[in-house]
């Protein structure tokens, strides 16, 4: 588990503004839209050399993730689906668990790299000043076999550290021309701290953070090597790649090993980085739906369930005796159509006793379902993953999108604010399913009878993780993707270079995601 520094950017501002803000006499440069450079402030430099860079994705870009959602079994994607992304950059998968070992690239140079254990490393959208051209050579190098992961990384950190097209070498000229137009190729150029005054650079190196001190430090040599062509990518990678253990960087929040990030794109990613060359990706795609979720004048839930298949009744006793949150429930009858019969069925369970966000585990009082015997999960990390969730309604902005009223439909509510409420108790309630499962000391055939049953709470599960991707894309404002023709509206379009893995620790790498499935 890796304590995260989640604002990096802000923390070098704050960090520049605690150091007195010291005021730069290095003349007047006109490139930069500053009126005189003496005027600007050290954290007015830092805030534009992060607006400057060439991948700015940090830990404060990335998606929701949950802590507890439900582990799978996983196995490797068909061959045919990693030849289909090996030669398109993308593929269109369908609902199911996907599972990819994907070629990786560093996109921090003089990071520390990731152990091979896994470290915690969370997913976010690839941003920065050259995010399409970063993302456009990472989707694209698999169409030349002749091209090399090692090919590709050099020039992703000769991108990184402002290298132009002409310092090049012939060789790495060769391989980005197969990859970018030559109006891609313009772009390249020095980078925001290549074109500061050669005579300022030591007085503003004085005045900034450690961190980023050293980061501008590699940079250079990197530049410096390239220039003078003098170099071996062994001789680049040990410049470029720490090793060891990183120190810990500001405690914000945890990042725990494969937490499971709600994407924009319609399904649910984790990764486990092995070294920086090598990720392996594990996708959740759930199937389409809208959730249930009808509340009384008091409101308590008395409705759950997934529309137009099944859903619980819930019936309170008012008269019982309650202890903080609990909920003592007369009756929950779940009501649905068994699709192996074809046939509606009716199942209760009477006299509960529940407390949502704690045990997590209903106990019954009555029948022949000892619910006592479920393993109680990551409590804390449930709680993380609800406080994360109504955060969801802050993140919403200002302004009219069409994607909402969707939202709020597939929630049942009224409100995008009712739709996080909605989300936010849902995610509990599911948990409360298990009080229809059958006792374990039945025969298989009789459990069998059971398994529409088994098979609603994971159904359930599989409809908050959708309605959560929705939610997700509804805040980042994306639309739906009009160049990804599909047939099915199940279906969603996995684009490895889109995402960036983020660790938890800022002194670690950042990774870009190649197609290149292995």
């Amino acid at each position: 588990m890796i304590k995260s520094n989640r604002f990096l950017g802000s923390l070098l501002l704050v960090t520049a503004l605690s150091a007195g803000c010291a005021l730069l006499d290095i003349g007047t440069v006109k490139d930069f839209g500053w009126k005189k450079i003496e005027d600007i402030s050290i954290a007015a430099f830092i805030k534009d050399l992060e607006k400057e860079r060439p991948v700015s994705s940090t830990i404060n870009d990335v998606y929701f993730h949950l802590k507890t959602f439900p582990d799978f079994t996983e196995k490797s994607a068909p061959e045919m689906l990693k030849d289909k992304l090996r030669k398109e950059g993308h593929v269109f998968l369908g609902p199911g668990i996907f599972d990819f070992t994907l070629q990786s690239f560093c996109l921090n140079a003089g990071k520390y790299v990731p152990g091979t254990s896994g470290d915690g490393y969370l997913i976010a959208p690839l941003k920065g000043q050259r995010a399409l051209i970063v993302k456009k050579i990472m989707k694209n190098y698999p169409l030349y076999p002749e091209i090399t992961q090692n090919q590709i990384q050099f020039l992703l950190w000769s991108i990184e550290t402002g290298v132009t097209y002409d310092e090049l070498s012939k060789e790495s000229q060769t391989v980005l021309m197969k990859l970018l137009n030559k109006d891609e190729i313009t772009t390249l150029g020095k980078s925001f701290w290549e074109r500061i005054p050669s005579s300022a650079k030591n007085r503003m190196m004085e005045g900034i953070p450690s961190q980023l001190r050293e980061e501008l430090e590699v940079y250079g040599s990197i530049r410096d090597r390239i220039k003078e062509a003098k170099y071996s990518y062994k001789e680049m990678e040990d410049l470029a790649v720490k090793t060891g253990v990183p120190p810990s960087s500001v405690n914000a929040f945890e990042v725990s090993q494969g937490e499971w990030c709600v994407t924009n794109k319609g399904y649910l990613m984790r990764v486990y980085p092995y070294g920086y060359a090598r990720t392996r990706v594990q996708l959740y795609v759930p199937k389409k739906g809208g959730i249930i979720m009808k509340r009384d004048n008091k409101g308590r839930v008395v409705e759950y369930g997934v529309k137009n298949e099944f859903s619980v009744a819930l019936a309170y006793d008012d008269t019982a005796m309650r202890q903080d949150n609990e909920l003592h429930i007369k009756k929950a009858t779940l009501s649905g159509v068994n699709p192996k019969t074809g046939e509606k069925e009716l199942h209760e369970v009477e006299n509960i006793v529940w407390k949502p966000g704690s045990a997590r585990r209903a106990s019954v009082m009555s029948g022949n379902y000892d619910g006592s015997k479920n393993p109680v999960k990551d409590i804390k990390g449930y709680a993380d993953d609800i406080r994360e969730l109504k955060k969801f309604a802050g993140k919403i902005r200002a302004g009219k999108n069409m994607d909402i009223d969707r939202m709020i439909e597939l929630a049942d509510a009224k409100s995008i604010d009712e739709a996080v409420a909605n989300l936010v108790d849902y995610r509990e309630f599911c948990d409360l399913s298990q009080i229809f499962l059958p006792p374990t000391n039945i025969g298989a055939v009789q459990r069998g009878a059971f398994m529409w049953i088994i098979d609603f709470e994971s159904r359930a599960l599989d409809v908050f993780a959708f309605v959560a991707c929705e939610l997700q894309r509804v805040i980042d404002y994306i639309g739906v993707n009009k160049d990804a023709v599909v047939e099915d509206e199940n279906v969603v379009d996995f684009v490895p270079s889109e995402n960036v893995s983020i660790p938890g620790n800022s002194y670690q790498q950042r990774l870009g995601l190649g197609a290149f499935a292995l």
